[in-house]
């Protein structure tokens, strides 16, 4: 009868164990379902209420700025754009505006100046064969 009681608490023992064990899992689970229950919330909050796009600006979007991306910064004079369009409050709506109008900007002289510094190249390329400036 002993040996009947002993078998019976370590089999006891094993199941508080293993049901132990299997409540952690559920409990671990649990968990991982109410983070990604809020993530989603997160997400759809942001959705619902648009916020500035800037990092750490708490203000709500008031205005959408499109952002022409050049595709390519290659030695051409014309190029492709990406248009984006992103929600900004005031203040970073405008910054962002002028910084995409001096991105573009710059986009457009690169050709012009890349054919100022070859024609700089070639010319100090002809005096040196010429025997000037060496």
């Amino acid at each position: 009868m002993d040996e009947e009681l002993g078998g019976l608490r370590v089999s006891l023992s094993w199941l508080l164990r293993d049901t132990t064990a299997a409540l952690r899992r559920l409990a671990m689970r649990e968990v991982e379902i109410v983070t990604a229950i809020q993530d989603v919330s997160t997400v759809m909050q942001a959705l619902a209420r648009p916020y500035c796009q800037v990092p750490d600006c708490l203000r709500r979007a008031a205005r959408v700025v499109e952002i022409d991306l050049p595709a390519s910064w290659e030695a051409s004079a014309t190029y492709a754009t990406m248009t984006v369009h992103a929600g900004f409050c005031l203040e970073h709506g405008q910054e962002v505006e002028h910084r995409v109008g001096a991105l573009v900007e710059a986009r457009g002289d690169l050709h012009n100046l890349l054919v100022i510094v070859e024609a700089a190249i070639l010319a100090e390329r002809r005096f040196r064969t010429a025997g000037v400036g060496a």
